[in-house]
């Protein structure tokens, strides 16, 4: 039960960064304002958001029910905010991208992405058991 959610949620996020990067692609034809390899960027970058989103959000869903997506949005963003206002970590961050290069931040993409899915997935398994089967 709970794989078939992650399975389903992996699939639209790829079948949606599919239509992105087309999209983005008929864009790049039309346009050419960006070179191609900053519009398969947005492309990706569009893939790890969402499946990022996605991983956050199901064991939210699994917790909290239907409140579950208002929960995790609000937390995701106070969470932000307050990153935001530690000791210049904007900067630090941003200084970091400036400073890694592009297969390094590949690595830590997929790396945190991989990361996440492992934490999401037991987080979500341990409440399905204790929620649905106890």
């Amino acid at each position: 039960m709970v794989f078939a959610r992650y399975l389903t949620g992996v699939s639209l996020c790829l079948i949606s960064s599919i239509f992105s990067f087309l999209f983005n692609l008929i864009i790049y034809v039309f346009y050419k304002n960006l070179p191609l390899k900053s519009y398969l960027f947005i492309g990706l970058l569009t893939l790890v958001i969402s499946l990022m989103y996605m991983l956050i959000l199901i064991p939210f869903i699994y917790l909290f029910n239907q409140n579950g997506i208002t929960i995790a949005v609000v937390l995701i963003i106070l969470i932000v905010f307050i990153l935001s206002k530690v000791n210049h970590s904007a900067l630090k961050i941003s200084n970091f991208f400036h400073q890694s290069s592009n297969l390094k931040l590949g690595f830590y993409c997929v790396l945190c992405v991989l990361l996440t899915s492992c934490i999401s997935y037991i987080v979500s398994v341990i409440i399905c058991k204790k929620r649905f089967y106890n």
